[in-house]
């Protein structure tokens, strides 16, 4: 595992240094090994064993980072067989107890699934959104934090994006604005707006400025 991760950013680094060379951007990092019709295939399937049967912890968030830069360093194209292959897994071991830093990775993962494989994970729509919901409210702010994010990019490949955001913003209604679920839910509504506001229906819109300013006067009344 620690060797096939070492080989993957040491491919990556090597991309960087090419681009950086032309004075091209760097934000992707596109490994052509990985970019083959079946070049993520071996590379994933190691990850995913450490995911799922690492030793420890460590092993298991080391092997979900892994995951997610191989993901990223491949094109939406070499991507899409193995959507089936790599997304069930990951769903379950978010299901499953593991430590709050496995599931950040997991979910950092999973969120790579959705930028790069886009529609190919419409499949996976509902499993992903009911997860990521409960996530929202897991004990550890790092899980919350992520689950947040994936939830809103996922809304891109939500045909009911006005529901879910209709029910996040009524969790919230009914959350002590201490909780740090709140914080979490309140990302995931942002995020939802960034990437599909223009399908959430203008009541729902309304509900949530409201739900925010009474956050706001709630934060209001309790200064000093």
């Amino acid at each position: 595992l620690r060797d096939v991760r070492a080989g993957v950013e040491f491919c990556r680094e090597k991309v960087r240094r090419g681009l950086r060379k032309e004075n091209k951007p760097t934000k992707e990092l596109l490994v052509p090994g990985l970019c083959l019709p079946k070049g993520l295939a071996p590379i994933a399937m190691v990850f995913l064993q450490g995911v799922l049967n690492g030793k420890s912890s460590e092993q298991r968030e080391s092997a979900a980072e892994g995951l997610k830069e191989a993901i990223a360093s491949c094109t939406p194209a070499s991507l899409k067989p193995h959507v089936i292959q790599i997304t069930g897994p990951l769903i379950r071991v978010l299901g499953d107890k593991h430590s709050g830093g496995v599931k950040a990775a997991t979910l950092a993962a999973l969120n790579a699934m959705i930028e790069k494989g886009g529609v190919s994970l419409k499949p996976f729509v509902p499993q992903l959104q009911t997860t990521f919901v409960k996530c929202l409210v897991d004990t550890h702010r790092p899980v919350r934090q992520r689950a947040a994010q994936a939830l809103g990019r996922l809304v891109v490949l939500q045909p009911r994006v006005d529901a879910l955001v209709g029910d996040l913003v009524n969790s919230i209604a009914t959350s002590d604005a201490r909780d740090g679920s709140v914080e979490a839910t309140l990302r995931a509504v942002a995020g939802a707006f960034a990437h599909a506001g223009a399908n959430v229906k203008p009541l729902t819109v309304l509900a949530a400025k409201n739900v925010c300013w009474e956050i706001g006067q709630e934060s209001d009344d309790e200064q000093p």
